[in-house]
């Protein structure tokens, strides 16, 4: 990636990248969890292979972040997500490639863990426990 492509969402799907945004300002009933985390699979699989650093892995937990702290989840923005997702090393990617397979598993699965990441994110956040 070039220097001048950082922050450039170079989308190979449009539909996908339509998707999201529609997902993102929609008033959908899901719950914001849910949504946070599909947000986080789609955009982090349209901007490149999957993998817990670099830009996509960092857009896509950012915009996971913007919905928790937008549905009132997390309203301080205070969870520390980014380290739940950081502690199963290389099993990220291999989660985010099930989530890409489509199955009712994989995107299970990719839910579970992201629900997992917000659970730590909030142990170990300054306002957590022992604050």
């Amino acid at each position: 990636m070039a220097e001048g492509d950082l922050g450039v969402v170079a989308a190979q799907d449009p539909a996908r990248l339509r998707g999201v945004l529609e997902l993102l300002l929609s008033d959908s009933a899901a719950p914001a969890l849910v949504r946070a985390a599909i947000v986080h699979a789609e955009l982090a699989l349209l901007v490149g292979p999957p993998g817990v650093t670099g830009v996509h892995g960092v857009l896509g937990r950012a915009l996971e972040h913007m919905v928790l702290v937008q549905a009132g989840v997390d309203p301080r923005a205070v969870l520390v997500m980014g380290e739940g997702h950081r502690r199963v090393g290389e099993a990220y990617a291999g989660l985010l490639a099930d989530y890409a397979g489509g199955t009712v598993g994989g995107v299970r699965e990719w839910i579970v863990h992201c629900a997992g990441a917000v659970t730590h994110g909030a142990d170990v956040s300054p306002m957590g426990k022992g604050a």
